[in-house]
């Protein structure tokens, strides 16, 4: 079995979050004037800007995890693949100009080896 789905999603996420702080800059510059903490409620831009790092940081967990059961070669969740590819179509639906495209490899692949019957 290929180890690169939980490696993509890692990739993906390590790059979400320096664009994070790049694309909204101003918006991380107000957060951190604002001390950080409860700085968010009542300014969508400081909220768009922690929701694109956090969406990076969960993307970087979910790819270790992934990564750590393709290294064990354990079976892949059908259910996660297709909960995946569920929630890219989402976003893609209200974002269509967004990096959700990247998703779709690794959920097509976690489906895909979801439906592998296991060899014990």
């Amino acid at each position: 079995m290929d180890r690169w789905i939980g490696r993509w999603l890692v990739g993906v996420g390590l790059i979400h979050m320096p664009v994070a702080l790049i694309v909204h800059r101003a918006a991380w510059q107000d957060i951190a004037g604002a001390g950080f903490f409860n700085v968010v409620r009542g300014h969508v831009d400081r909220g768009q800007a922690a929701w694109f790092m956090i969406a990076g940081l969960l993307l970087l967990l979910l790819g270790a995890v992934i990564d750590a059961l393709e290294k064990a070669q354990a079976q892949l969740p059908l259910g996660l693949g297709i909960a995946m590819l569920l929630t890219a179509c989402c976003v893609l639906v209200l974002m269509p100009k967004s990096g959700t495209w990247l998703l779709l490899p690794p959920a097509f692949a976690l489906i895909a080896r979801g439906l592998q019957p296991q060899p014990w």
